[in-house]
């Protein structure tokens, strides 16, 4: 049997110590955020972004107060109303896709992805009130968000095609190797 002596011992306890003092702290941090963490709605911190992709539940049980208060126990995309709304915004690329044949663990959702072909950026704030529940993120890389529509890249995952996608987009001048899948 090893023994410590007196002086590795009190470090032990002290990192132990400290350890039970930080999960604590996060434990309490969580309780206090609960709702935020909980929310139905998850955006990155960035304030504004020139291209941005969302991903949205065509119908989502809102478990969060706040957006049941405002849009009642469920949300539903209005697809057609998107549409429209891409098809009025001036000088930007948009792509939109359906996912509606993905395995049965994902509930059928549609990706966005759009991007400014200017210098304007689009606020997080105008964001999160047009897409209350869902997921939106910047893209860090914009061909691969436009390929990810598409599933190029994910074998594991269903492929969709080019004629699934609502786009303003040539897929086939921006990605030559397209046309041998087609």
């Amino acid at each position: 049997m090893v023994f410590f002596d007196k002086k590795t011992n009190f470090f032990a306890f002290f990192y132990v110590f400290v350890l039970f003092i930080v999960i604590t702290q996060l434990k309490k941090y969580y309780n206090d955020h609960e709702e935020k963490f909980n929310s139905e709605v998850v955006v990155m911190l960035k304030q504004t972004m020139r291209t941005f992709m969302v991903r949205i539940a065509l119908n989502s049980n809102l478990n969060d107060v706040r957006l049941q208060n405002k849009y009642g126990a469920f949300f539903n995309v209005d697809v057609d109303l998107l549409k429209e709304w891409l098809m009025g915004l001036h000088n930007v690329e948009y792509s939109l896709v359906i996912h509606d044949r993905d395995n049965t663990l994902n509930k059928p959702h549609l990706h966005l992805v759009v991007r400014s072909k200017d210098s304007r950026v689009f606020s997080i704030n105008h964001l999160r009130s047009m897409f209350p529940v869902g997921y939106i993120e910047e893209c860090r890389s914009y061909d691969a968000c436009l390929l990810y529509l598409l599933h190029r890249g994910h074998a594991n995952k269903v492929q969709y095609c080019i004629d699934d996608l609502f786009t303003n987009v040539d897929y086939l001048e921006r990605f030559p190797f397209l046309k041998e899948v087609m």
